[in-house]
């Protein structure tokens, strides 16, 4: 059985403090209209809306355990890419299922 409440969850990457709070603002006013819930602290910024959820955190800070549709990974750094900055779920969940959804997962 799949869940179709199922949000896209995404992983934003920044190099730095000051890069992960200028995107978590942009990120903001992006989804402005549909932020059900925020965190923007020091130590955690993250955004929910009413079809997904967004974390950003820092390329130095532990990413284990997180699980994510996408990754935008946001550093210049090739090698952190190849070896840390992967999607931690196969984007091929349920959410391929869901019409909302499925054209993101279609294989070109």
């Amino acid at each position: 059985m799949h869940q179709y409440n199922e949000k896209l969850k995404i992983i934003v990457i920044t190099e730095d403090l000051k890069q992960c709070q200028k995107y978590f603002n942009l990120f903001k006013v992006l989804f402005n209209n549909t932020i059900e819930h925020m965190i923007d602290t020091k130590n955690a910024k993250r955004i929910r809306t009413n079809k997904s959820e967004i974390k950003f955190i820092v390329k130095g800070e532990s990413a284990r355990g997180m699980k994510a549709h996408y990754v935008l990974n946001l550093t210049q750094d090739i090698d952190f890419h190849m070896t840390r900055a992967r999607t931690m779920t196969t984007p091929y969940s349920s959410l391929k299922e869901i019409e909302q959804w499925s054209e993101l997962f279609t294989k070109l």
